[in-house]
């Protein structure tokens, strides 16, 4: 089953920051090696992945489901929230704290601007709203990491 049409993660490298330790991790939350911008006259850089085979988004999933663990549900249920239409598709997003990503590898979700941010392009049939919903549902919810 495809889950999603493409995956988007990303990492702002903020002054004071190391951009190679934010490198690294992008590179080992996403199997990819991160495109680095610079951000207009600063010395911010923003660091992107985006995964579009679907072998590469479906090993990104399952270690993304796993790092959730138990906070899975706290995803479904806030999926109304975390899901908007762009242009007739269905985005979701997920923020991961970003301090506890670099120093332990760990998942940890957050409403804070400092994340790993994650935008999953769902495939959902009927590009309805409530489709979505249930597909996220399936992906997060009842923990079938095996079935992705």
């Amino acid at each position: 089953m495809r889950w999603v049409h493409k995956i988007t993660a990303t990492m702002l490298a903020r002054e004071g920051d190391v951009v190679e330790e934010i490198r690294q991790a992008l590179k080992e939350f996403t199997g990819e090696e991160p495109k680095v911008e610079n951000i207009e006259e600063s010395e911010r850089k923003l660091l992107t992945v985006e995964l579009k085979k679907e072998s590469q988004q479906n090993d990104f999933l399952k270690k993304m489901v796993a790092g959730l663990g138990e906070q899975g549900a706290l995803v479904v249920a806030q999926a109304e929230s975390r899901l908007h239409e762009e242009e007739r598709d269905w985005n979701f997003y997920i923020r991961l704290d970003k301090k506890e990503y670099l120093e332990g590898r760990r998942m940890v979700l957050t409403d804070s601007g400092n994340c790993v941010h994650v935008k999953l392009m769902l495939a959902a049939y009927p590009k309805k709203r409530e489709a979505a919903i249930a597909l996220v549902g399936r992906l997060f919810g009842s923990l079938v990491k095996k079935n992705i």
